[in-house]
């Protein structure tokens, strides 16, 4: 979900809209762990380093 962060009343709507639906809150929140998970964990990160580290 994506809202102009200077514009208050959109944040607002979207913060309403997601309080309504609680299937699309939860849907959101485990796509974002997902995410963080795969992508920037150490995990991750430690892999992209090791690759980096062996093409020198």
């Amino acid at each position: 979900m994506l809202v102009d962060p200077q514009d208050a009343t959109a944040i607002a709507t979207a913060i309403n809209e997601l309080l309504g639906d609680e299937d699309r809150m939860r849907q959101l929140g485990e796509s974002g762990k997902r995410a963080v998970l795969s992508k920037y964990s150490w995990a991750a990160e430690a892999e992209k380093l090791v690759a980096l580290y062996a093409s020198l």
